[in-house]
C-alpha cells in the first residue's frame, strides 16, 4: 500500500485516491471504482504452471476449482460498495471474460465487450451501474 501510494502521489493522483487492505471488501466506505487482479488460475492447475509463475505466493494464484472464486465474491459485495455511477475492471484468466462478465451481468451491472492483451486474449472485464 506504501508503494501504491508513494506512486499515486508522483504522478500527483494521491489526493484523489484511496488504497485499502482488506479481504476483498473494507468494513465501511464505497467505491466509484473497483480494480482488481484477483487470482484466477484453478486450484488443480496450480501444479502445471511454469516455473516463473509458480515463484509468486499461492494466495496471488489459487482462484479456487474453477478459478471463479474471487469474481464472485467480488460480484456479491458490490451492491454493498460501489457506488452510482460505478465502475469494475475485472483483470480475467484466459477462456474466462465470458463466465466473469456474466457473474457481474447478474448482479447488475451493465458489461461492455471485453479487452483483449496485444495476442487477441480477453483479459479485462469491464462494466458499470448507472
Amino acid at each position: 500500500l506504501e508503494l501504491a501510494q508513494y506512486n499515486a502521489d508522483r504522478h500527483r493522483v494521491g489526493s484523489r485516491l484511496r488504497f485499502c487492505q482488506g479481504d476483498l471488501w473494507p468494513p465501511a466506505g464505497s467505491f466509484q471504482m473497483v480494480v482488481s487482479n484477483p487470482p484466477y488460475i484453478p486450484s488443480l492447475k496450480l501444479k502445471g504452471l511454469r516455473p516463473e509463475v509458480r515463484t509468486e505466493p499461492i494466495q496471488a494464484l489459487d482462484g479456487g476449482r474453477d478459478g471463479l472464486t474471487y469474481y464472485r465474491r467480488i460480484a456479491v459485495g458490490l451492491h454493498q460498495y460501489l457506488s452510482s455511477p460505478g465502475w469494475v475492471l475485472l483483470e480475467v484468466g484466459a477462456r474466462q471474460a465470458e463466465e466473469v462478465g456474466e457473474l457481474m451481468a447478474a448482479v447488475g451491472l451493465t458489461v461492455l465487450p471485453p479487452v483483449c492483451d496485444l495476442a487477441g486474449t480477453p483479459r479485462l472485464v469491464q462494466g458499470y451501474f448507472k
